[in-house]
């Protein structure tokens, strides 16, 4: 059964806060669908894929041809751009196709794929990327992500064909899943497609954090964080690139769970095995990492502030080099030129403060 999408689902709030559908704008005599809940409150909208989106609220959004039907952070759809639009007759059915000529088709999750905060899963986003690779094999179709899709809501060009999503249990039946057993091995940035980039990116990342970390470079987390951004942006060798934002979020994922909770342990355990000899299985932590090691105890207070401690040394000794270096280069410049050397004179030229040219004097003439 398929339905022809004529207005915008309007959305009210449920008392704990969830957004459901309002069903009176869709042809409810025949259709009630779901999948409006499947879409950001905020879209990122187009005209054309070539022009640079702008954010609208969703009841706006039906007015765009393009949008982007994921966010960097929530995996709410599997869409595909078909090779051959037909071939969806011959598949799962989608829960929807969109553009002109029916070559988008989009599968709404039952339950979303986070990749950032409490709630996100390193396990889940490898299975929707297996199921996401397995299935665009069998439709012949390119994994689009969070790029841009013909618009769902776009009446003219839209046909509804399923009223409920999809669980990944559901989608995965009858699929070959093997690539997922072997997704870490054997996944490289030049293989990878869809969400298959981002589980690639996750699983690299995590690996260069756990190194950075034991490293005790970082005494603050804002300065480890960093770190493991540019490690990410080094990183994001795919065709297509991932969107910065998407960078950003596994990013922040893997330094948060890094910083909080990792931690290494005694050399047996670390060999993975028991006292039995037999080999430690690797287990999931929040679902999130999967670690090479037992699982973090998170920081204590006294560890925190040792931490702090050395950092607030090392910066105040980085930024006393850095102004006895200031200092000491005007200095030289001023004695060349004949210029006569006070505190005052010498504050003046570098913007250190008159106590600190004075101190520096003193102490250098």
């Amino acid at each position: 059964m398929s339905c022809q999408l004529n207005s915008l689902p309007r959305r009210r709030a449920t008392p704990n806060g969830e957004d459901i559908l309002c069903a009176a704008s869709l042809n409810v005599s025949q259709f009630h669908s779901p999948f409006a809940r499947r879409l950001p409150d905020f879209p990122d909208c187009t005209h054309q894929v070539t022009e640079k989106g702008i954010i609208v609220s969703l009841d706006k959004a039906h007015d765009y041809e393009y949008l982007r039907a994921n966010m960097p952070a929530l995996a709410l759809n599997l869409i595909y751009k078909l090779d051959d639009p037909d071939s969806s007759k011959h598949i799962k059915q989608p829960s929807w196709l969109s553009g002109k000529d029916r070559e988008f088709a989009g599968y709404a999750l039952a339950a979303p794929v986070r990749m950032q905060g409490d709630k996100a899963s390193l396990k889940a986003l490898n299975y929707l990327a297996a199921v996401e690779y397995a299935l665009a094999e069998i439709i012949g179709g390119h994994p689009i992500g969070i790029g841009w899709t013909a618009n769902p809501l776009y009446a003219p060009h839209t046909n509804l064909l399923r009223s409920e999503p999809y669980s990944l249990k559901e989608l995965a039946d009858g699929l070959d899943l093997r690539w997922h057993r072997a997704a870490k091995a054997t996944t490289t940035q030049a293989s990878a497609i869809g969400y298959g980039r981002n589980d690639t990116l996750f699983h690299t990342l995590r690996k260069w954090a756990y190194a950075s970390f034991l490293s005790g470079e970082y005494s603050f987390k804002e300065y480890f964080s960093n770190a493991v951004l540019r490690a990410a942006m080094e990183r994001n060798e795919f065709t297509p690139s991932l969107l910065t934002e998407e960078v950003e979020v596994i990013a922040g994922s893997v330094a948060d769970w890094v910083w909080s909770r990792y931690r290494p342990i005694t050399s047996q355990e670390s060999r993975g095995r028991d006292g039995n000899g037999k080999t430690r299985h690797l287990t999931y932590a929040n679902g999130l990492l999967e670690s090479d090691f037992a699982l973090p105890e998170p920081l204590t207070a006294e560890e925190k502030r040792r931490r702090q401690q050395q950092s607030a040394f090392r910066t105040h000794a980085q930024r006393r080099e850095s102004t006895g270096s200031k200092l000491n280069t005007a200095y030289a410049a001023m004695v060349k030129a004949l210029i006569p050397v006070s505190s005052r004179t010498l504050a003046a030229k570098t913007g250190v403060s008159h106590p600190t040219a004075s101190r520096w004097l003193r102490n250098n003439r």
